[in-house]
């Protein structure tokens, strides 16, 4: 589970896997966390301190494919991680 802390590259040259791994460790820390404050937090850990649009759809579809390995559920607004 590997990825570059504030690496100074737009969002969208950073591959997916990258931006799903900042948001597993972000989830793990948490357990449970609301959908927006799981893709901001996975955000700055990659080193963006704003959350424009691209940043936006990276961290959506990076979200989806977490729930697609079944890595973790969506509750409403809520991410949990499973098992």
């Amino acid at each position: 589970t590997q990825y570059r802390i504030n690496s100074g590259r737009d969002i969208q040259d950073i591959p997916y896997i990258e931006i799903e791994n900042a948001m597993k460790y972000a989830l793990v820390q948490q357990i449970a966390i609301d959908k927006e404050d799981l893709k901001r937090l996975t955000a700055q850990q990659l080193g963006y301190t704003r959350k424009g649009n691209n940043i936006n759809i990276a961290t959506e579809y990076a979200l989806n494919e977490l729930v697609k390995a079944e890595f973790a559920t969506l509750q409403g607004d809520k991410v949990c991680m499973k098992g």
